[in-house]
């Protein structure tokens, strides 16, 4: 496994590389659903490449930069043990040359102020801001997401076709623990009551997706119960939405095939998020 951390670097490995190149970008504190990422990659790609770099551009003044998990030699260690090609850990420096935070690209206001969007109005730019760039270094064939971050996935998907960059992005199916929860670097915050309670939200979930295939549920009956059941338990809503990843609207009325259920929950004072396709 190479490791690298400069431009100059990535630059000069990836040009010795030939085939298809499957880039996992990450924050780090690496689990199985990052894994499951990169096992994806690993299975499509004649290359696979992981980033770690905690980017500053997504994260508000009042949110968790500064807290947020790092843990480089565990998760150099985790990408060896899987058989990662080129881990890459730039510096912000490098992502950020003289201190240029200045975007190429901005997500379409309609698809980025919605969701996730509307508590962090400055989440989606960072996002593009770091992965574009990444992108731009890497030269990726391939990439791949998660699909908890399914408004992150379409957005990405948003950027690559308006850049006409030809990667194809690959959204990769969530994974849970035992108790259902969707795994996420922010879980480690949780207490134990806290992950209790935040495997509820899957139960939720599910339990919607039966009343809609079972009953035909519109998306405001979806909503008002799930909404009315987390927050039941003791959970703080943020939003609670219909999501239409093939549009990236979203929908009120009847739920067509494909339509997800997208929530954010607030657990331990984590805001934690997850969706599952409804029909």
């Amino acid at each position: 496994m190479i490791h690298c951390e400069s431009r100059a670097e990535i630059l000069g490995i990836r040009s010795k590389q030939v085939g298809t190149v499957g880039v996992v970008p990450t924050m780090g504190a690496l689990h199985q659903g990052h894994a499951a990422l990169i096992e994806s990659s690993m299975a499509s790609c004649d290359q696979t490449w992981v980033s770690v770099f905690v980017n500053p551009t997504q994260f508000a003044p009042h949110e968790d930069f500064n807290r947020y998990p790092r843990q480089l030699k565990k998760d150099l260690a985790f990408c060896q043990s899987l058989g990662v090609d080129v881990v890459v850990t730039p510096s912000e420096a490098t992502m950020y040359p003289n201190g240029d935070i200045v975007a190429k690209y901005i997500p379409p206001l309609e698809l980025s102020q919605i969701m996730c969007g509307k508590t962090r109005p400055h989440f989606f730019n960072g996002v593009c801001n770091v992965v574009e760039r990444l992108f731009a270094m890497v030269q990726p064939t391939h990439a791949f997401f998660g699909n908890k971050d399914l408004q992150q996935r379409v957005i990405i998907e948003r950027m690559v076709h308006d850049l006409g960059s030809g990667i194809e992005v690959v959204g990769v199916p969530i994974v849970r623990n035992e108790a259902g929860l969707a795994l996420s670097s922010r879980n480690a915050y949780l207490s134990e009551d806290g992950h209790r309670l935040a495997s509820y939200i899957s139960m939720v979930l599910h339990d919607s997706a039966s009343h809609v295939r079972q009953s035909s549920w519109s998306s405001h009956s979806v909503r008002q119960f799930v909404a009315a059941e987390l927050e039941g338990r003791g959970l703080k809503g943020d939003y609670v939405e219909i999501f239409r990843p093939i549009y990236g609207e979203c929908v009120s009325g009847e739920i067509n095939p494909g339509d997800h259920c997208c929530v954010a929950f607030y657990c331990d004072n984590v805001r934690l998020i997850d969706n599952i396709q409804l029909i």
